[in-house]
């Protein structure tokens, strides 16, 4: 199936209403669009499931009150563990 859609004001879009019907968009649906290069694009439903672990990390790190710097030089100390305790 093909269709068209123009962007207007502000960038927007609006999806055909067919494809709101068929699917059961409702205002306030989450979308994810991906750049696949090109012009081209995926637009899935829902949010990415890279954005929710980065939600879930964010939070977890509020919660510990572990700076980003703090998580990286963990994850650095961790990675020469492994490095020392399985060579290549």
């Amino acid at each position: 199936m093909s269709m068209t859609m123009q962007v207007v004001q502000r960038g927007q879009m609006t999806l055909p209403k067919e494809l709101r019907d068929i699917y059961n968009i409702k205002n306030g649906d989450t979308f994810t669009i991906i750049d696949l290069g090109e012009g081209q694009f995926l637009l899935r439903r829902g949010k990415s499931q890279v954005d929710e672990i980065c939600d879930r990390i964010n939070a977890d790190m509020d919660a510990s009150n572990i700076s980003l710097e703090d998580m990286l030089t963990r994850l650095r100390a961790k990675r020469e563990q492994n490095r020392v305790a399985y060579p290549a």
